[in-house]
């Protein structure tokens, strides 16, 4: 028969085996900087499609004046 209840404790030392020994605020810093950098990029590339868009939208108008 199989028992539910809580994990086994060797689970908790498994997992305490794998925590770093770098102080945490230094990871966090890293974590914060490295999450910074990808805003950004998403924030230039944002703009970079929008302005794709606006262009397009442009081109468009100008091809459908010229049609008629």
């Amino acid at each position: 028969m199989s028992t539910s209840g809580p994990p086994e404790p060797s689970s908790s030392v498994a997992l305490t085996a794998v925590t770093p020994t770098v102080p945490t605020s230094f990871v966090y810093q890293e974590l914060v900087l490295h999450v910074q950098t990808i805003q950004q990029k998403m924030i230039t590339i944002a703009k970079f499609i929008d302005d794709q868009c606006k262009t397009d939208e442009k081109i468009r108008q100008k091809l459908k004046s010229r049609s008629f």
